[in-house]
């Protein structure tokens, strides 16, 4: 987990850029904090904590946003050279009903 300022801060910002990327890859021009929240099943409050950098996501939250993203946990806590916001298991997940149109 993050431990100081600088690292959460940059925690945050991957977090930003896996929620963008995963709004492209479910074909939306732009993906609220609000509604990442509710497809992640975690409070917006919470949620928010997290993207601001104030507050370190549970292991649970993080296995969450793997299952539910694809996303390498890698990059996504450390920014590992190879690791990417969306790992590999993205395509063949379904498109969240809540956001089907």
């Amino acid at each position: 987990m993050p431990s100081s300022t600088t690292e959460l801060a940059a925690f945050a910002q991957r977090l930003q850029k896996l929620r963008h990327a995963y709004a492209g890859a479910i074909d939306l021009p732009e993906l609220s904090a609000a509604e990442f929240a509710r497809i992640l099943g975690v409070p917006l409050a919470s949620y928010e904590s997290y993207e601001h950098g104030d507050n370190e996501p549970s292991m649970s939250v993080l296995v969450l946003l793997h299952r539910k993203t694809g996303v390498s946990l890698d990059w996504l806590m450390a920014d590992e050279p190879g690791g990417r916001p969306m790992g590999r298991g993205l395509a063949g997940r379904a498109r969240p009903t809540s956001l089907a149109s």
